[in-house]
């Protein structure tokens, strides 16, 4: 389907996939201890020029739902799990405040480390 469409007596609201992932990276931003793959500064640059704007972040949206794939680096010596929970609860959160969609799923992949000293949005 690619869309979420949402009726209500006025008619239809139609909100892009994309539209989707850029919460999602904005969202992703804002937690200190993770990165979607790339620096911090590049991906909230693609996010406001809307090019590759789902990198890092799938969605698959269908009648039943929609499915949001993340993979992103963890800071090092944090607790995997723990963090990915913190981050499927905020990207929820600001999926479900800024679109009332219906979010099944967020399947978060870790692929990747950083350490403490590196400084993410210094490039």
């Amino acid at each position: 389907m690619g869309n979420n469409i949402i009726t209500n007596e006025n008619g239809n609201i139609v909100i892009l996939n994309n539209v989707i992932a850029a919460i999602v990276g904005v969202t992703i931003a804002e937690i200190k201890e993770v990165a979607v793959s790339g620096t911090l500064k590049e991906n909230v640059a693609k996010l406001f020029n809307w090019k590759n704007v789902e990198r890092g972040v799938q969605v698959d949206s269908t009648e039943e739902g929609t499915t949001i794939d993340i993979f992103l680096n963890i800071k090092y010596g944090l607790n995997a799990p723990e963090t990915a929970k913190k981050v499927q609860n905020a990207v929820k959160n600001a999926v479900r405040i800024m679109t009332d969609i219906n979010v099944t799923q967020i399947n978060v992949n870790v692929v990747g480390l950083f350490f403490a000293e590196e400084n993410l949005d210094s490039e």
